[in-house]
């Protein structure tokens, strides 16, 4: 009986010192990063200030909690630690979800790019092609008048 109330006496102080953290240190929320294969130009500039953002405000948690660490008692440091390793975690999968809606985003961008440079290439082969066609044609036509002179001075020597 005696080691059931110590137990919930233990589970209790825990949670409310948990409790106490938490009021204390404020964890902020992961960022939301949009679908790089999706995503605008500027929801993309938007995710990358919100994860900046978060970063910083994690930056903000972690401190606090190690200045709870150094008046804290052995349970709690081992909870605190804990609460830090999840922010770490945190920390680590938005800026890896970061990164891959950024490579996504960019590999998306150069695609479009490549394509758009595949049309403009096509445009300028169309412009060169419709070009070669006309100098062939004023080519020909400069040949004729040129056989059309040459005809015409060659029947007026012969005239003469």
């Amino acid at each position: 009986m005696k080691r059931t109330q110590h137990f919930l006496i233990a589970a209790g102080f825990t949670l409310f010192s948990s409790a106490a953290l938490a009021v204390e240190c404020n964890a902020p929320e992961l960022p939301n990063v949009p679908d790089g294969d999706s995503a605008t130009q500027s929801q993309m500039e938007q995710a990358k200030a919100e994860v900046k953002d978060f970063a910083q405000e994690s930056e903000n948690y972690l401190s606090c909690l190690q200045d709870k660490a150094a008046d804290a008692t052995a349970d709690e440091r081992r909870e605190i630690a804990q609460m830090y390793d999840a922010m770490l975690r945190k920390m680590n999968e938005a800026s890896a979800e970061m990164q891959d809606a950024a490579h996504d985003f960019q590999e998306r961008v150069a695609d479009n790019m490549q394509k758009a440079d595949a049309a403009t290439q096509d445009e300028q082969d169309a412009i060169a092609e419709v070009y070669r066609d006309m100098m062939d044609t004023l080519r020909t036509a400069s040949n004729e008048v040129k056989e059309a002179w040459q005809d015409y001075q060659q029947d007026t020597e012969e005239a003469e």
